[in-house]
């Protein structure tokens, strides 16, 4: 794999795992004390955040 795919898939990786937990805290499955916790707009932004990640390590998945 050669490195520019592999900073992509880790941007890519990033994108998914921090959308899920702005998705978690959304929706409140993740309790703590942040100002994003039962907040639907963060679970939307993090929706977004994981289609974007989705999205990035489809566009530059090794075609070969």
């Amino acid at each position: 794999m050669q490195s520019r795919q592999r900073a992509i898939l880790l941007v890519s990786a990033a994108l998914v795992v921090g959308g899920a937990v702005f998705v978690g805290q959304g929706l409140g499955l993740l309790q703590g004390r942040s100002f994003m916790v039962g907040d639907r707009t963060w679970a939307v932004i993090g929706a977004v955040l994981v289609a974007l990640g989705l999205g990035l390590a489809w566009r530059f998945r090794n075609p070969r």
